[in-house]
């Protein structure tokens, strides 16, 4: 079992505080095990483990749950602690580096995860090691890339602009897309240098764009998706302003989950950018974490539909009337739209008729390495 976030509750709390609460945790783990004649122990800072004999992997996982379902004491505080489980029934010798290897299995899913050990997780943590390994060799190297993928006004099929998607060219493992190493650079805190490589590589992208094209594209643009919860946590924003200043913002978007934080910290980062020349649009909008009241509340000039919402234009006609009134409320609010995943003319022609401004996917045209296609 481990503990999460050590560094924010200790910076919280204080460290002596939080030693308090590992305390308490200990003491709760002593008699879970005593209950059951098993043993526990803390075996790093923030890493313990138990046994509880005769029992199996679902039931003990489910006792832990229950014991940290209950908040600990800080002072006048309750503060509930987030572990990460890694639980094992197999007798085997090494059943104790099994655990472990769960216990990171449940880490790489997200927080307060549970997983139960199996045999394939120990190539997939390898894996993840070799991951860690890279990453910052891939930072400093010249290992990661963009591929572009151009976003098309419908009603004249002019290029606008294109998105920027990160890649990773890795010497072994092949080209990777962000899903399989963010998570990891998130870990390692590594994803501010991510973020900063992404942003200088696009910039750079769009500077030559327009200087190849001045009179065609002389207002090509280009977007990044970028993660408020790394910017507002960390000096990422900072290190890129000087960059941001002289040259103006690349067009930014953020998941529609994000704008579920609507914190004065969250509102006050968006002006920022859009100060800094940034057109502001909310990705995946329309996923089941879209929150209407963002529309309103920051400073947003686009949304860019969920690939789900046009996957049945034009053949299902609830997903036809759901589109019509997506982009109906999104021009009401004077903000753009933009179709994401289109895959065929059909689909095309019908979104163009239901007054979408533009389009991304294969009709259109094809993510690509060089900055327009």
């Amino acid at each position: 079992m481990g503990v999460e976030d050590f560094a924010s509750l200790t910076a919280a709390l204080g460290r002596t505080a939080f030693d308090h609460l590992l305390i308490q945790l200990a003491a709760r783990l002593n008699d879970l095990a005593a209950a059951y004649g098993g043993e526990a122990a803390r075996l790093a800072d923030t890493v313990f483990a138990v046994q509880l004999p005769g029992m199996g992997a679902a039931e003990a996982a489910g006792r832990l749950r229950s014991m940290l379902a209950a908040p600990l004491r800080a002072g006048r505080r309750d503060v509930p602690l987030g572990c990460a489980l890694g639980v094992t029934d197999q007798a085997a010798e090494d059943r104790l580096a099994d655990a472990e290897i769960a216990m990171q299995h449940a880490r790489q899913r997200g927080r307060t995860q549970v997983s139960l050990f199996e045999p394939g997780m120990r190539a997939e943590v390898a894996r993840t090691f070799e991951l860690e390994d890279a990453l910052t060799q891939a930072l400093g190297g010249e290992q990661f890339t963009l591929l572009y993928q151009p976003s098309v006004r419908l009603s004249d099929g002019r290029p606008l602009g294109a998105e920027a998607l990160l890649r990773w060219n890795h010497p072994t493992m092949g080209v990777l897309s962000p899903g399989a190493f963010l998570p990891v650079a998130s870990r390692m805190d590594l994803l501010t240098g991510v973020s900063e490589w992404v942003v200088k590589a696009a910039l750079r992208g769009r500077r030559e764009v327009r200087s190849a094209q001045p009179g065609a594209f002389a207002d090509w643009q280009v977007s990044v998706n970028l993660s408020l919860a790394e910017l507002q946590g960390s000096a990422g924003l900072g290190g890129l302003l000087p960059l941001l200043r002289a040259e103006g913002a690349p067009d930014i978007e953020v998941t529609a989950g994000s704008l579920l934080d609507h914190s004065q910290d969250t509102l006050g980062l968006l002006e920022q950018l859009r100060s800094l020349g940034a057109h502001l649009s909310v990705d995946d909008f329309g996923d089941s974490s879209t929150n209407l009241a963002a529309l309103t509340r920051f400073p947003l000039s686009a949304v860019k539909l969920h690939p789900t919402l046009t996957a049945r234009v034009p053949e299902d006609a609830r997903s036809v009337t759901l589109v019509q009134g997506t982009v109906d409320l999104a021009h009401r609010l004077g903000l753009n739209v933009t179709a994401v995943g289109v895959e065929t003319p059909e689909q095309l022609a019908m979104l163009r008729d239901l007054g979408c401004d533009a389009a991304q996917g294969t009709p259109s045209r094809r993510p690509c390495p060089r900055r327009t296609c």
